[in-house]
């Protein structure tokens, strides 16, 4: 149970997450900010998620047909490690929350690779 490439409102997060980002930082001009604000970095991260959401590569969905444990262990690792990111990172998270969303999508693709 998933999406074929990336969700849209996913790659929504991101974008709309990168200029409240770059306000965010603007006054400690950090490694982060640079990267942020990096016109290469942003010009990669536009043809990256345009490949991502045309792509066949399977995703998980957040979606639970029960709520045990088993079966549902990388939707609640997401979800714990996605509440812990945001306290401690507040909106600075979202695209590691993203970046943590494809990594444990190819977990799950890789996994299932190798039992079928």
């Amino acid at each position: 149970m998933g999406f074929k490439g990336m969700p849209t409102p996913a790659l929504a997060f991101l974008v709309a997450s990168l200029p409240i980002i770059r306000v965010t930082l603007y006054t400690d001009q950090n490694m982060i900010y640079m990267i942020f604000t990096n016109s290469y970095f942003l010009a990669a991260t536009a043809i990256a998620g345009f490949f991502l959401m045309t792509s066949n590569f399977p995703m998980f969905a957040l979606k639970f047909k029960d709520y045990k444990w088993k079966g549902n262990e990388f939707r609640y690792s997401f979800l714990v490690i996605s509440v812990v990111l945001l306290i401690i990172l507040q909106v600075i998270a979202i695209p590691f929350i993203i970046a943590l969303y494809l990594f444990l999508s190819l977990i799950i693709y890789l996994s299932n690779m190798q039992y079928d």
